[in-house]
């Protein structure tokens, strides 16, 4: 880990919100190493989603510098930023967001049906990798179930799967183990852990202070400003 994936400098961004302007991230700095795995925490409006939105590149910083391995990408035009966050970011909800009518396969090969690189002539290995990403997070065998036979731990890995498929340089996960069972939240914390090993960069947005204290870095939010940021 010998350069930053990510860094942040003076990150602001403001809303108007019944009158009154609010801070909702203050002059963030953050540095994230290539191949880091952390939790964001922090009380709910301390301005965790807000950074997420940043860092996903779903929504712009009103001042500050964003710098996404080696490039500023706060000042790109729509077009440039589109195609940073398609190909090398990678996102998993809370709520999965998988289409119930189609099966696993199909919901992890989405990023490439919406990029329109699903095309018929390179189907055949894109539909062998993400085979190979399902069989990775222990869904092998259910390559052609629907979402709705799953467990939720199944469908988050099926998430965590489609994640991957444009191979990100960074995965940002918002409360990934917030709607699991303790046991299936634990597997999806393990996965994460095991890709992580493998060089995966990972930031995780979370409430759960188990989660938080089973990542090696912590960092905390407080109205909007950086209050702790611990190694374990």
């Amino acid at each position: 880990m010998d350069c930053n994936m990510i860094e942040l400098r003076g990150i602001a961004r403001r809303y108007r919100l019944h009158g009154q302007t609010v801070a909702a991230l203050d002059g963030v700095d953050l540095d994230v190493a290539a191949g880091e795995l952390l939790a964001i925490t922090g009380a709910s409006g301390s301005g965790k989603s807000t950074l997420l939105n940043v860092l996903g590149c779903l929504d712009r910083p009103d001042s500050g510098h964003y710098r996404l391995d080696g490039e500023d990408v706060a000042g790109l035009d729509d077009d440039a930023i589109s195609a940073v966050r398609n190909r090398r970011i990678g996102f998993v909800f809370q709520s999965f967001h998988l289409l119930p009518r189609l099966d696993v396969l199909e919901n992890v090969l989405l990023p490439l049906r919406f990029s329109g690189e699903l095309t018929p002539a390179q189907r055949e290995g894109h539909e062998a990798r993400a085979a190979e990403l399902l069989r990775r997070v222990g869904l092998g065998d259910r390559l052609r179930h629907r979402p709705q036979a799953l467990s939720g731990g199944q469908m988050q890995r099926v998430a965590i799967a489609r994640a991957l498929l444009m191979q990100p340089a960074l995965l940002l996960a918002d409360e990934p183990t917030g709607n699991l069972d303790s046991r299936s939240a634990a597997e999806v914390v393990e996965l994460l852990r095991e890709l992580n090993a493998e060089g995966q960069t990972a930031l995780i947005v979370t409430h759960d202070p188990a989660l938080a204290e089973a990542l090696p870095r912590q960092v905390r939010l407080r109205d909007g400003q950086v209050e702790h940021d611990h190694v374990h």
